[in-house]
This record gives structure tokens, C-alpha cells and sequence, in this order.
């Protein structure tokens, strides 16, 4: 048996009972019984339900199946509807079947009963069975539809991402960063607004009528930024003409259909806000939105802190390879050319450093360096290394002594990575030159077209405390030019391998009788055609030129 629960719309207990038999005949157990002749109770009914199947006399004293089917249909309930009538005309059974009846039987002929609830059962199982599978279709297309926004998003999120990494510009990460929000949340207006002492500064606005950038803004004004301020989240505001939060005033003035706030924090503080709106209709922010602007106000704030520190860091370097690069031209008997060359994927400061400096008794210190790393810490490190060498060959008149006590405090303060040095002490009068160095590419002594290097084995400065240095020693003849150089140079390379010492050697070569003031630049021109314009290291070239007066001269025929 199949249970069924039946709203019955009769007036006869006769008639009641002979449909309930035929039911039970036809395999159906009513678990369910209503019987209704009027108009409110067959409403009340209705509400009342849930109902398998109504069957329905059609003509009762104050009521009828048609008016019985309007009710069943203002309730939006699919229910199969069956007219059970004696008096009922083929015609008048037809225009109610056209009224959404689903089928008619004359209690005549009950025995069609059954079958005709059995199919209209079945049917109205089909049909629910047909809507829930559209249910889940329309699901599926609204999750499909967000899964497709949410990775449209994403991708969008990568490429700003991507797009304010490739500028260390202040100005034009706000830029960028505003106008990209705006675009790819599909807003006609944006505003960055960055917290101050005085307010809120408007340092970039997008899509307004008004260009807002310079303006500053008190709380009163901004009242977005000051409520995001305080309630450090996102605000947003579906249609602002009847959200509380925004003014009449502030609303017209800057055109706010559907507004977007999100907080600039960094370090846990508030430092500004960016504000995406509709303005010419209310449109909703939906939470793939939301989280978009959410990672996009990540993204600008680290951007800005990024900015912010390269400024410092650039003023810095700049105060830096000021103090490490800034060696006079002309000292007696010497003319002095330098270069420095930051590698082309990195154009901090380096570690590459030289200089030339009076040292004890007389004797002019000439040094080059090499810090491993890059940046500012390397900087410091190399202004660390050329300061204790300077302060230590004020000491000794024997290079490798410096070396060592340079090395030994280096050591003590285990500072990171290490650090290369050549050192010589020149006696400018008589030409000996007393060398020695910590790992540093040996530099070259060019005379008469004749290359020598000064080699002088020696461990890198800041590794081994007990490290131990030795001289060397050479008298620079009268006209000669001693090179010092960082290994950027001899490792720039291309296709066919470094650059090389021999390299280096052959353009020194060639670079002789020219201007000493030219030799570095011709130098790093040719490592820079070699290997096509691209350095993976800084490189420092210090030209020497030994000349003696001639009074030095004289005095030394005689």
C-alpha cells in the first residue's frame, strides 16, 4: 500500500466514503484525511498542510473546484488537483482542466480514480524531481560564476602584485595601485587617502570629476577613513543613499552610489585607506570583492613600506658610495683614475670599495676591496674594513701587519660573509711599493707594454683570526701604472666564458698612452662588450700612474 495524504472538498459522506474505498482498491492507504466544503476551510486547510492530493466535487452550496483550484494556485504548492463530479459536462471539465485542473473524474465511473491519481502521483514526483535538478543546475552555475570571479580576482591580484613589485617609486606604486584596484573591481571611482597628523591626505584619486590628489581631508570630512580608522576593518556599503554612515553632503560631493573601504595597516597601525565606489548606480560588493580588496590593501601597504625603506636605503647609498668612492686625482708623483660600475640585476651600492690616503712616514696607502654581498650592509661593512685598514696604516709601514690586526678585529665582531683586500704602502719618492693581500685578485703593473701581476697569497679578511698575511715588494719604474681592480670585472662573462685576467691584462695593453683619467672606463668598456652589457657583480677599477719629478729624477742620477 502507498500512503497518501488527501484534501478531500466535499459535502456528502456518501461520496467522502466511496473515494476513500476506491482509493484503498487502487493500492493507496490514506494516512492523511481532510474533508473541506467551504471557501475558508479549504484556505485554512491548505496552510495547513503538507497534502499529497487534492480531489474536488466541483459544484458544492457555497463553494466549487474552481474557486478551490485559485486558492491551491495563490499558495504556489504543486499538488495534483483532481475534479470528482457527477454533474460535470465534457466542456466545463475541459475549461477547468485549461485552468490548471490535472485531470477529471465522474463519480459514475470512480474506477478511472486510481489510475488517474497514480499518474498525476507520478507526474508530480517527475516534476518536483525536474525542479530540484534545476535547483542544483542554478547552484552549480552561481558556483561556477564565483569560482570563476574568485580565480579572475586572484589572477588580478597576482598581476598588481606583480605590477607594484617591478616600481620602488613612492609615488607611482600609489598610482598603479589605485587605479588597478578600481579597474579590475570594475568601480568608477577610487581615492587612496594616507592618515596624517593634520587628517586624512589624498595622495591619488581615479575616475572623479574632481582631482581630489593634494587635498587633506579633517575626520569630519572623511568620515569613511576616520570609521575604517577606528573600527580597523572593512567597510562597505551597498547603497549609500540609505546607509547612515555617510552624509548627504559627503555622498554628493564626491558621487557615491555603492562605496568599498579597506584599511591601509602596517606594524598593527592604521596608515591610510582606499576607497572604491560606484557612483553612478548602487551596485553590491560581493565577499570575492571584499577579499580582493583585503589582499590588495596588503599589497599596497607592504609596497609603500618597501618605497619607503628604498628611499632610505637610496639616500643612504648615496651618502655611502659618497664616502667609499671619493678619492682625490692627483697626489705627488701619482695621477690617480678610478670607476665603479654596480652590477647590472642590482643598482644598490655594493661592497666594492678603494681608495688612496696618506699613510705613516709619508708613504701613500693604496687599497681595494670586496665584500661579499650587496647593498647597504655590505657598505657598511666595506666603510668599516677601509676606516680600521686607514687607522692601522697610521701604525705600520708593513702592509701585511695591517692585514692582520684589520682581520683580527674583524674577526672579534663576527661580522657576516667576508671581506677581500689588496693593500699597498708607495714611497713616492723612490718608487718601492710594499703589497700584500687578503684573497684579492692580484692587481697589474703595466711598464714598456709589459704586464706584471703583484701576486700575494692571503685568506679574506673577518674568517680565520689567526690568519697570517705576507709582503711582497717592487719598485714602480718612472711612467708606470699600476691597475687595481674587483673580480666583477675579470668574471663578467658571455658565451664563450669569462672575461678573465688575461682579458684584462690584453686591454690594459692596448689602453696604455692614453689619459689615465680614461684607462678604468676603457677597461670596463671592453668587459661590458664582451659580455653584452650585463654584469653579475659590481666592479671598481683604481688606475695608479707613477711619475717622478724631476727633481726626484736628478737627485737620483747624482
Amino acid at each position: 500500500m502507498m500512503e497518501v495524504r488527501v484534501l478531500l472538498i466535499e459535502d456528502s459522506d456518501d461520496d467522502v466514503l466511496l473515494v476513500l474505498r476506491e482509493l484503498a482498491q487502487g493500492g493507496y492507504e490514506v494516512t492523511g484525511l481532510r474533508v473541506e466544503d467551504t471557501e475558508e476551510g479549504t484556505r485554512q486547510a491548505l496552510s495547513d498542510g503538507p497534502w499529497d492530493l487534492v480531489l474536488a466535487d466541483y459544484s458544492l452550496p457555497a463553494f466549487d473546484a474552481v474557486s478551490a483550484l485559485r486558492l491551491l494556485q495563490a499558495t504556489g504548492q504543486d499538488i495534483p488537483f483532481i475534479i470528482v463530479s457527477g454533474t460535470i459536462t465534457e466542456e466545463t471539465a475541459v475549461a477547468a482542466m485549461k485552468a490548471g485542473a490535472h485531470d477529471y473524474v465522474h463519480k459514475g465511473n470512480l474506477a478511472r480514480l486510481a489510475p488517474a491519481v497514480d499518474r498525476e502521483l507520478k507526474e508530480a514526483a517527475n516534476r518536483r524531481a525536474q525542479q530540484e535538478t534545476l535547483a542544483k543546475h542554478d547552484e552549480l552555475r552561481l558556483l561556477h560564476s564565483e569560482l570563476q570571479l574568485a580565480a579572475r580576482l586572484r589572477q588580478s591580484l597576482i598581476t598588481v602584485g606583480q605590477d607594484l613589485a617591478s616600481t620602488l617609486d613612492f609615488d607611482e606604486v600609489l598610482s598603479r595601485a589605485v587605479a588597478e584596484g578600481a579597474e579590475v573591481l570594475g568601480a568608477d571611482a577610487a581615492v587612496l587617502e594616507m592618515r596624517t597628523e593634520g587628517g586624512w591626505f589624498i595622495r591619488e584619486s581615479y575616475g572623479l570629476a574632481r582631482r581630489l590628489r593634494g587635498l587633506t581631508l579633517k575626520d569630519e570630512e572623511a568620515r569613511l577613513a576616520a570609521l575604517a580608522d577606528r573600527e580597523r576593518k572593512a567597510l562597505v556599503m551597498a547603497d549609500a543613499a540609505i546607509d547612515g554612515r555617510l552624509d548627504e553632503e559627503t555622498r554628493s560631493r564626491f558621487s557615491m552610489a555603492s562605496v568599498l573601504v579597506v584599511p591601509l595597516t602596517l606594524h598593527e597601525q592604521v596608515i591610510g585607506v582606499i576607497l572604491l565606489a560606484h557612483s553612478s548606480r548602487a551596485r553590491a560588493f560581493g565577499e570575492a570583492h571584499l577579499e580582493f580588496a583585503r589582499n590588495l590593501s596588503l599589497l599596497v601597504a607592504l609596497a609603500l613600506e618597501n618605497a619607503r625603506l628604498y628611499g632610505e636605503q637610496k639616500l643612504l647609498a648615496h651618502k655611502l658610495e659618497a664616502t667609499l668612492l671619493n678619492i682625490p686625482k692627483v697626489l705627488p708623483e701619482l695621477e690617480i683614475s678610478h670607476v665603479y660600475r654596480s652590477a647590472t640585476h642590482d643598482a644598490h651600492v655594493g661592497g666594492d670599495f678603494y681608495d688612496v690616503f696618506e699613510a705613516k712616514d709619508g708613504l701613500v696607502g693604496l687599497l681595494i676591496g670586496d665584500v661579499s654581498g650587496h647593498g647597504v650592509e655590505a657598505a657598511r661593512i666595506a666603510t668599516l674594513v677601509r676606516d680600521t685598514v686607514q687607522a692601522f696604516a697610521h701604525q705600520f709601514r708593513r702592509p701585511h701587519l695591517v692585514l692582520r690586526e684589520t682581520n683580527r678585529l674583524l674577526a672579534a665582531k663576527q661580522l657576516p660573509g667576508f671581506t677581500t683586500v689588496f693593500l699597498g704602502l708607495l714611497n713616492p719618492h723612490s718608487g718601492n711599493l710594499v703589497y700584500s693581500s687578503a684573497g684579492h685578485p692580484p692587481p697589474l703593473l703595466t711598464n714598456n707594454g709589459r704586464v706584471v701581476p703583484l701576486e700575494s697569497a692571503g685568506s679574506p679578511l673577518g674568517v680565520f683570526r689567526d690568519a697570517r698575511y705576507h709582503d711582497g715588494q717592487i719598485n714602480m719604474p718612472d711612467d708606470s701604472l699600476l691597475l687595481l681592480y674587483t673580480d666583477g670585472v675579470t668574471e663578467a662573462r658571455s658565451q664563450n666564458g669569462f672575461f678573465g685576467e688575461e682579458r684584462l691584462s690584453d686591454s690594459l695593453t692596448r689602453a696604455r698612452g692614453r689619459p689615465v683619467d680614461r684607462v678604468p672606463s676603457m677597461l670596463l668598456e671592453d668587459a661590458l662588450r664582451f659580455s653584452d652589457g650585463h654584469l653579475d657583480d659590481d666592479v671598481a677599477l683604481l688606475a695608479v700612474n707613477y711619475r717622478r719629478k724631476a727633481s726626484t729624477k736628478k737627485d737620483a742620477r747624482s
